[in-house]
């Protein structure tokens, strides 16, 4: 044990962090796509794939389609994508047109036993004048019409955030014109918040002398109110879901709150992605395939990034999934192996 610690405290710890999150994540990763190439088209929709759509007492539900093939629908998208199946070429690519990237609801997850199911898009660009879109609009009573039960929209930002989106030319969706869904705001903050909580976090512990100053230093940080608006608002969507609801997910641009929120969601859900095997499909799926910047948000790469206009693109994203999953809830995972290791060396970016 003494020289294992004097091993680690004689490298770069920024580096060996960094090492041990590519050895424990990419590896496992690495062997599961050498396994089986397709892994993640098996399981994309859960276990409710039927040929080329969802279906429900032998009625379609949601189609599976090949409108992005070519990423010509949305670049951040994958090539296959599921809509309702009432929806029309023309509706499907409105509703784009009015979401920020393109980003339009597209199923991400349905819930064989309820009936509810996730949609995931980003911010309508609805602006100051309150913009509207009838594909739009037409696209999500569809989606809000899947079932019987309530149907909702939940922007996963806090509602002053979404409103001062509005001076930028987007925005949040109006009640008023999405007559068959509640929008409901979670109290997540943005990437740059989090990053300053995990700053002020690391400082915490380095720096204190005692178990109260620890304990108090954790505290102003936020780090642990960011995990509990995370968790609780998880909890929100998963509750609504297998109650039956339909429910639309989104924050600004839909990559990074949304995939937290989402992700975690059908891990409540679904057993199958609290297996080793199960929680690779679902970053596969919701957080590769739909876009979140694993590699700017990690860093892992090119540790330190910033934008044209010098905003710095590293960010604790995908670690804070990380701390919201103790190991004890995932089945056949080796005690002390993947989540343990990875909490652990993610404390650091």
């Amino acid at each position: 044990m003494n020289q294992v610690k004097l091993e680690i405290g004689a490298r770069s710890s920024k580096k060996w962090l960094r090492h041990l999150v590519e050895q424990v994540f990419f590896s496992l990763w690495s062997f599961y796509l050498i396994k089986d190439k397709n892994f993640c088209l098996k399981h994309r929709y859960s276990t409710c794939v039927c040929n080329t759509s969802i279906t429900s007492n032998s009625a379609p539900l949601f189609q599976i389609c090949q409108m992005n093939k070519n990423y010509t629908l949305c670049s951040t998208y994958p090539k296959l994508l599921a809509f309702p199946s009432q929806a029309l070429p023309n509706t499907i690519f409105g509703s784009a047109k009015f979401r920020s990237r393109n980003r339009l609801p597209s199923l991400t997850y349905y819930h064989k036993e309820s009936r509810g199911s996730i949609h995931r898009c980003s911010q309508p660009l609805s602006g100051l004048q309150n913009n509207r879109s009838a594909e739009d609009e037409q696209l999500c009573e569809y989606i809000c019409k899947s079932t019987n039960q309530q149907a909702y929209i939940f922007d996963t930002r806090p509602k002053l955030n979404a409103i001062a989106n509005r001076a930028q030319g987007k925005g949040y969706e109006d009640e008023r014109f999405y007559k068959h869904a509640k929008v409901q705001f979670l109290p997540i903050d943005n990437i740059h918040v989090v990053r300053k909580s995990l700053e002020n976090f690391i400082d915490g512990v380095e720096n204190s002398k005692s178990f109260g100053d620890f304990y108090g230093n954790i505290e102003k940080s936020g780090w642990v109110g960011h995990l509990s608006s995370i968790l609780g608002s998880s909890i929100t969507v998963a509750d609504k879901v297998e109650n039956g609801s339909p429910c639309i997910l989104h924050c600004s641009d839909g990559w990074d709150r949304t995939s937290q929120v989402g992700s975690l969601a059908q891990i409540l859900l679904d057993p199958f992605y609290r297996t080793i095997e199960g929680f690779l499909v679902l970053v596969n799926k919701d957080w590769l395939k739909f876009g979140h910047q694993m590699q700017h948000r990690l860093g892992h790469i090119n540790p330190v990034q910033y934008t044209e206009s010098g905003e710095f693109f590293e960010n604790p994203i995908f670690r804070l999934l990380g701390f919201c999953l103790p190991p004890k809830s995932f089945k056949r995972l080796p005690r002390l192996a993947f989540f343990h290791q990875y909490a652990a060396c993610c404390i650091r970016p």
